[in-house]
């Protein structure tokens, strides 16, 4: 175009002159491109009926378009900024100071500098020629053809040998669509032979400013192809030429059809044999007189087998009727040729689609039929799976869409018209996605795709059509090429819904947050160190931990402070790591100035920079000096658990009680010992099943019913002399029980099982029975016997008395094991909670593991157990009732207690005691628990002062029935501890009361409820006398010894 225009500017650039082939535009645009100026032709003013500025923007020049054209011809502006091109050319409407508009032909030209546009002058013609739309059109056309004919456009820039191609240009001159292409691809693919053939060509040109020439290029897998190319060079203003522009053809197919015509009027019979394509001859009834290799292997038959048969014996049933219409039509003459998609059955019955292109044809005076065959299995195939791409691209659940460059839909899958709420896109355009303002912004951020990019990545907002809803949408949009010029044909767009992942960010910072605060108030100690190993920081919590200043730690000199015995592994562990840049994971011990001794762990990781260059190490020292000393008490608290759980289970097992546990709402049998299953009588094996099936003479009784309500209500039950029906070795007899029914608590409060005690009472309720019907008899009896009644009556109301006592005991032990039971649960899984959370990251699995065994044992081995046990054994047996030395009692007793005495040096006055009547064994038990007390509940500091005295005291002085007319004496324990309120004078001989929290004393509650129970077996009286802060005294009222006459 160099002799087409020249240009001149006048003294102030308000108009222009141009001469365009003789004829004059109507109006002329100067676009001065990096100051954005625009100056316009004085016609302008004439064919607009409006004045135009001498510095007016290009919005002069958009803002003027009609809308419907606006949008398409700032895009084809920048299509050819980003293209290099020279030219550029466009119809569309440009408005009138009337409002209304002419359509108008603009013909441009671009001049670059450095590659970058810096003018762009147009020529406007008033006219009424073809709309662009036919132009885009035929464009479009044109790439289809191309694309048709194994033809594809290319553009190369002279100035930096960039090369801009339409889709499958690299297949044509490589055959792989996917190569990367270049101006070195005509050189490396070239045919060596042919490379004088390319050079001629470029010669000539030069001087015609048309290139053409066909050569052989080699494509990738190592084919021979033969390519035509055609293409002419474009000129600037100056007459230099700047792109080279053509199409690139594969005529390989042309060329070989050429030879193989030429080589088939020579050698017919070796073409047909050999043709690529399947071929046969039929006569004019279908019977097959001749057919190639290739044919008959399309029907997996050989040809000697075909010959001479019905072309109909290999076509479907189901298109007989068709194939034989279409062969009687080209024997009638209606029809000379046919192509046509076509299956066969093949030998093998399967099925073999081929694209069949039939002649007739007269030969020898007879009708022949020439069936050319081409296999399209594959093809067949590829259409199919086309099909299942569009099916999987319409169910994506990205929204994928297509719209063309006037913004309008072509293409919405199924999850964007139902995330937009849209049924019919023929109207929809991005306007209506976007708002009018989001639109201005988003063509300024996706203007790299008219700049080079071709494809731009951002966060959109799309537009509900029915709500208004703004949905924030990732959004991936690419330009569709047209595959021959290149030029955009439309533009695809791939969007993610990213509301839920902006939540899940939003949640993500809010963590970051949380954890960045965390950091900064962790007592671990962070450190860093250079490229050497040399320390370069450590945080304050190490200068905490060794009492020296941060200076006195860098460089190597925080290994001062590791202790002695850890030196060498420390040192060696941390070079061995740091060598082969390793995680570093260490645990040793460091000490403080002070001698103050720290278990710690240390674990760091090696750190690179962009460039993958090694900086150093970071990491963290973490105190787990806490948790070492714990992993210890733990170790020997395990010990010592599986010890108690051990003595607890036996004295379960020998308890004279009869106990059973029952697990679940179901009553599965989990434990029961000797003296339950010898009430049952069924033998041993019952742990683990139902209680009704060990006992399912129970049915019909209250028992199953009473356990459910226990077990749904959390309440215990008792009962006295409760009447059951137990098969005893075969034979239901009734028995009588004392019974109690305890349910079980779990960690969260929730019952999980019933602890069931019972004593068989079945002699005493059957002697009452007796006793009640014989009471009549004894009534009639003479006066003689009264007094022997008497006596018995009074013997039965002390063995009543006893067997109550021993009720009343087997209830306090129930409530004990059950309290037994939980409280260590709950202690456990309270404390081991606190013990997990604190240090979860510094257990290993083991010691997980351990400390969830200690969760479920760790309390058993409590003062609880043995003082509730001692409590429940506590029987009375008068055959070992005898004169008791209360001397040696006592001194027994101090001697227990030996080193608690010496810890709080106290000091004691022990008369000389008197002896009294009872158990040994017991009286020891009492003693060791007053004496205990006094050492216990004393001011932090003070020294006690404890005195036991007794006196003989009358029966009459107790105000309480005891063994009348026996005489008694008065043991009195006093010392001068804290004392107590004496309104809680009864209290403190109840089970489990204690008037002081177990954080300022330790204890469980029973001791002084075992003493009170002691003493009752010896039918004596136990009380006690005291002031808060004024010390306690306590009485014990025992039998003194009698001889059996007395």
């Amino acid at each position: 175009m160099r002799e087409f225009y020249s240009l001149k500017n006048n003294s102030n650039n308000t108009a222009l002159d141009l001469s365009v082939d003789g004829n004059l535009p109507d109006v002329i645009r100067n676009w001065n491109v990096p100051d954005d100026q625009v100056w316009w032709s004085r016609s302008y003013e004439q064919v607009f009926g409006q004045m135009a500025t001498s510095s007016n923007s290009e919005q002069s020049w958009f803002e003027n378009i009609h809308p419907d054209d606006k949008q398409r011809v700032i895009d084809s502006v920048s299509a050819a900024f980003n293209m290099r091109q020279v030219e550029w050319s466009s119809f569309y409407k440009l408005k009138k100071a009337d409002n209304s508009y002419l359509d108008i032909q603009d013909q441009a030209f671009i001049n670059y500098q450095d590659n970058i546009p810096i003018q762009l002058v147009g020529f406007i013609k008033v006219n009424k020629s073809v709309p662009e739309t036919k132009v885009v059109e035929m464009q479009q056309i044109t790439s289809m053809v191309l694309e048709a004919s194994e033809s594809a456009s290319f553009s190369l820039v002279l100035e930096n040998n960039s090369l801009v191609y339409s889709p499958g240009f690299s297949k044509v001159l490589t055959g792989d669509n996917n190569y990367p292409a270049t101006r070195q691809i005509f050189l490396e693919h070239i045919h060596p032979d042919d490379i004088s053939i390319r050079q001629e060509a470029y010669r000539l040109a030069e001087i015609s400013g048309i290139l053409t020439y066909e050569a052989r290029f080699i494509w990738k897998d190592g084919s021979v192809h033969w390519i035509k190319i055609l293409a002419r060079y474009v000129y600037d203003t100056t007459g230099k030429a700047v792109s080279i522009t053509g199409i690139a053809t594969d005529v390989t197919e042309q060329i070989e059809r050429k030879i193989e015509l030429d080589l088939a009027r020579e050698k017919f019979s070796f073409a047909f044999e050999n043709a690529p394509v399947g071929m046969l001859f039929t006569d004019d009834n279908g019977v097959i007189h001749r057919i190639n290799d290739r044919f008959a292997k399309l029907l997996g038959e050989t040809r000697e087998e075909l010959v001479g048969r019905s072309f109909d014996e290999f076509t479907f049933s189901s298109d007989l009727e068709e194939s034989r219409r279409i062969f009687r039509d080209l024997i009638g003459g209606k029809l000379r040729h046919l192509t046509k998609e076509k299956r066969f059955l093949r030998k093998d019955q399967k099925e073999q689609w081929a694209r069949i292109t039939t002649n007739s044809f007269e030969s020898e005076g007879q009708e022949k039929v020439l069936s050319i065959a081409y296999d399209i299995n594959n093809e067949i195939q590829a259409i199919a799976q086309q099909k299942r791409l569009l099916s999987i691209i319409d169910h994506s659940t990205d929204v994928i869409s297509v719209f063309d460059d006037e913004g309008k839909f072509t293409y919405i899958n199924k999850i964007g018209k139902k995330l937009l709420d849209i049924n019919d896109i023929e109207e929809i355009t991005i306007s209506d996605i976007f708002s009018s303002d989001y639109l201005f912004k988003l063509k300024r951020e996706t203007l790299s795709l008219y700049k080079g990019d071709r494809n731009w990545t951002g966060r959109q907002l799309y537009k509900n059509q029915k709500t208004g809803e703004l949905i924030d949408v990732m959004t991936y949009v690419f330009v569709l090429e047209d595959r021959f010029t290149g030029l955009p044909a439309g533009y695809a767009s791939i969007g993610r819904d990213i509301r839920a992942e902006l939540d899940a960010e939003k949640k993500l910072r809010d963590s970051e947050r949380l954890f960045r605060n965390i950091t900064d108030a962790s007592t671990a100690a962070l450190w860093m160190t250079d490229e050497n190993g040399s320390l370069t920081y450590i945080s304050k919590t190490w200068m905490e931990w060794t009492g020296v200043s941060l200076e006195s730690h860098l460089g190597n000199g925080w290994l001062n402070y590791v202790a002695s015995e850890d030196f060498e592994n420390v040192t060696a562990s941390f070079r061995k790591d740091f060598t082969s840049r390793s995680f570093h994971d260490m645990q040793f011990c460091i000490s403080h100035v002070d001698k103050t001794v720290r278990c710690v762990v240390c674990k760091g990781a090696p750190q690179y920079n962009d460039d993958q260059k090694f900086t150093g190490y970071i990491g963290a020292i973490l105190d787990i000096t806490e948790l070492v000393e714990a992993q210890k008490q733990q170790e020997q608290a395990q010990i010592a658990i599986k010890a108690s759980e051990k003595k607890f289970r036996s004295l379960i097992e020998q308890s004279p009680v009869a106990c059973a546990l029952y697990l679940g709402p179901e009553q599965f049998i989990e434990f029961t010992n000797e003296a339950m299953i010898k009430i049952w009588g069924k033998g041993n094996m019952v742990q683990g099943k139902k209680l009704i099936e060990v006992l399912p003479e129970l049915v019909d009784q209250p028992y199953p019913q009473i356990l459910k309500n226990v077990y749904d209500s959390g309440k215990a039950y008792h009962a006295h002399s409760a009447p059951a029906d137990v098969a005893v070795n075969g034979v239901v007899s009734t028995y009588y029980f004392d019974v109690s029914y305890t349910p079980l608590f779990d960690g969260d409060n929730i019952v999980y099982g019933i602890l069931e005690m019972a004593v068989d009472v079945t002699e005493r309720v059957l002697a009452l029975h007796e006793l009640q019907r014989s009471e009549q008899q004894y009534r009639d009896l003479s006066g003689e016997l009264e007094a022997r009644v008497q006596a018995r009556t009074k013997e039965l109301n002390l063995a009543n008395r006893d067997l109550i006592s021993s009720n009343q005991s087997l209830e306090q032990f129930a409530y004990a094991a059950s309290h037994d039971l939980q409280e260590p649960l709950r202690k456990v899984v309270s404390f081991g909670t606190r013990f997990a959370s604190r240090y979860e990251q510094q257990l290993d699995d083991d010691g997980k593991y351990l400390l969830s065994r200690m969760q479920d044992a760790a309390e058993r081995m409590s003062l609880m157990i043995s003082d509730l046990l001692s409590f429940s054994r506590l029987q009375v047996n008068h055959k070992v009732f005898a004169e008791v030395d209360l001397n040696r009692i006592i001194a027994s007793v101090l001697s227990d207690l030996e080193i608690v005495i010496e810890e709080k040096r106290a000091v004691f006055d022990i008369k000389l005691l008197d002896p009294v009547w009872g158990d040994t064994s017991q009286l020891t038990q009492l003693f060791l628990n007053l004496v205990s007390n006094a050492l216990k509940y004393q001011p932090a500091g003070q020294i006690p002062y404890i005195s036991v005295s007794t006196t003989k005291v009358d029966p009459s002085e107790i105000n309480q029935t005891v063994l009348a007319g026996h005489p008694y004496l008065r043991i009195q324990v006093k010392d001068n501890g804290i004392g107590f309120d004496q309104k809680h004078a009864d209290r403190i001989f109840q089970m489990f009361q204690r008037l002081h929290g177990k954080s300022e004393y330790s204890g469980s509650g029973i001791g002084l409820a075992l003493c009170n129970k002691v003493v009752q077996n010896h039918y004596g009286l136990l009380t006690a006398e005291s002031e808060i802060g004024q010390g306690s005294c306590f009485s014990v009222y025992l039998p003194a010894p009698v001889t059996i006459s007395s």
